[in-house]
């Protein structure tokens, strides 16, 4: 049996304007996890999940899987299929998922959950078949990148894949996005062709590992308000509320790459000199970007309970805002100083925000 687990993620800076090509965000992996455990069977697949009360079958017609459940499992039969591609066998799994990243009750908290599935099976997959040891190295989660962004392509999810990248890579990332052409002009179909292809750089893409400064404290807030990126990225790849709107949107978005590329320049250059108050003043204006953002197009962003918690954060000298789509998502702050960051937490236990008990998780490079 081979056994994996991945962690979550949450986005510092750049959402939204990540989603355009070669734009960039900062994202963080958090010590929460999706497990999966891969089993070799002779004949038929077989996928258990928590989401589904009785064990799914899958099987391979040639080259093609297909299940009955197939719609509904799609990232999990996509991710399948792209490492089979790649390696040339189509051999049959028990997959079993274990996650983590969501509520006890189901509700999603924004920690990247579809993304963990796409990582976490192409990496169960490649460990099981030797382009890996347990323990990445960087090449070889750059290819674990490549191999789950090009599975969730062909399963019609186009966002970032920002999440993908810090899921892989772990600890802080600075993702770069590459051009979606590159993948939409067309991808070999299997074999030496297709790993060729993905050893080509893609245009764009770069992914940087960065560290938060020792003393400094990763904070995270729920508040309790499930938020779907996904929906949110539809919305903004085919509908804006009115016409007026619609006819200003790419120019609000514009504005939006143009201040985030500034912002995470700053941001950036703050967290690698320690430089606390470029790195808060940074974040402030993202937040503020976002804000404006998603005001001018008609898009559901900042819920009261979400306004409460970086205003709790911010009034006891740690900077805030929240991580993700919005319209419910988790509130991120870092704080400068350990009173400080216990000061905020206490208040928001005060107020009713239940902090979550997370940190930015780095995985040890093999």
């Amino acid at each position: 049996m081979i056994k994996v687990k991945v962690p979550g993620k949450l986005y510092l800076v750049g959402e939204y304007a990540i989603l355009a090509p070669k734009s960039q965000a900062v994202a963080v992996a958090v010590d929460r996890f999706l497990t999966v455990a891969l089993t070799p069977l002779e004949t038929t697949g077989q996928l258990e999940t928590a989401l589904s009360d009785h064990v799914i079958s899958w099987a391979w017609e040639g080259t093609t899987l297909t299940s009955p459940n197939h719609k509904r499992f799609d990232l999990v039969f996509s991710a399948i299929e792209a490492v089979a591609r790649y390696i040339g066998r189509y051999d049959h799994f028990r997959v079993q998922i274990h996650s983590e990243l969501d509520a006890t009750d189901g509700t999603k908290l924004g920690l990247g959950s579809s993304g963990a599935v796409s990582v976490a099976i192409v990496r169960a997959l490649g460990e099981y078949y030797g382009l890996w040891s347990s323990t990445p190295d960087d090449s070889e989660r750059t290819l674990l990148f490549k191999l789950a962004a090009l599975s969730q392509y062909q399963a019609g999810y186009h966002g970032s894949y920002g999440d993908l990248a810090a899921i892989a890579y772990t600890g802080m990332v600075r993702y770069r996005n590459f051009d979606h052409d590159f993948i939409a002009t067309g991808v070999p179909l299997a074999g030496a062709t297709l790993r060729t292809w993905l050893t080509e750089s893609w245009p764009g893409l770069a992914i940087e590992r960065l560290h938060l400064p020792v003393d400094w404290h990763f904070l995270v807030a729920w508040t309790k308000q499930a938020a779907s990126t996904d929906a949110l990225i539809q919305q903004e790849n085919n509908e804006v509320t009115t016409p007026t709107l619609k006819a200003n949107q790419p120019q609000y978005f514009q504005s939006l790459i143009t201040q985030s590329q500034a912002i995470i320049d700053r941001f950036v250059a703050g967290i690698s000199s320690v430089d606390w108050p470029s790195v808060s003043q940074a974040l402030y204006d993202n937040a503020e970007a976002l804000m404006n953002y998603t005001a001018h197009v008609g898009k559901p962003y900042l819920t009261s309970l979400a306004a409460k918690s970086v205003q709790i954060a911010r009034q006891y000298g740690a900077m805030s805002k929240i991580s993700g789509a919005g319209g419910g998502d988790c509130v991120i702050a870092l704080a400068p100083k350990t009173l400080i960051a216990k000061a905020v937490i206490e208040q928001w236990q005060k107020h009713h925000i239940p902090p979550l008990a997370l940190t930015i998780y780095e995985e040890v490079t093999g």
